[in-house]
């Protein structure tokens, strides 16, 4: 698992850029510029991920390395897509196959491929995995107003993060 994460490192500098990383990375530019999604300029993504990024620009200004600054936040937020993936699954299965998940899950490539670029589906992973942890809570305990209440909050980050979110609904 730690050798399958931590080759991604060097992957992030060398790897192809996809033009999707430049339009987030733009919206989080015209966020930081003042501009308000869907009123100054034209998105078609839900913007969660735009506004977390909009706070690395008066950090690092908008010299080439943001690129990768921001690359290594996906990779931050890959960490926990596979932190989360074990805590739900260990809930639900046990340590044993909670570990199992993640390895699996650490080799698949599409995995490796859409982790390692500026997307808001990564954030997406989290905060849904997240919004599953807290209904899978609620329901096996007695409290579970105050976990679906959670699930919730989660979910409705989830999806504006990205509306492709909503496809899981029906899901839950």
């Amino acid at each position: 698992i730690l050798i399958a994460f931590f080759i991604r490192i060097p992957i992030l500098k060398v790897r192809y850029f996809d033009p999707d990383e430049f339009q987030h990375l733009h919206s989080a530019r015209q966020i930081y510029y003042g501009e308000i999604p869907y009123r100054d300029y034209f998105e078609h993504h839900t913007p969660l991920l735009h506004f977390i990024l909009a706070l690395i620009y008066p950090i690092f200004g908008e010299e080439i390395h943001i690129l990768f600054v921001a690359r290594s936040i996906m990779l931050l937020f890959t960490g926990l897509i596979l932190f989360s993936n074990f805590i739900l699954v260990r809930r639900l299965y046990g340590t044993y196959t909670g570990f199992l998940a993640i390895l699996f899950l650490s080799y698949v490539l599409i995995f490796l491929e859409k982790t390692l670029e500026i997307r808001p589906d990564v954030l997406a992973v989290i905060l849904w995995l997240s919004s599953m942890f807290f209904m899978v809570k609620g329901i096996q305990l007695k409290q579970k107003m105050k976990f679906f209440l959670f699930s919730g909050i989660f979910m409705g980050a989830a999806i504006m993060t990205t509306q492709k979110t909503i496809f899981g609904l029906p899901g839950l």
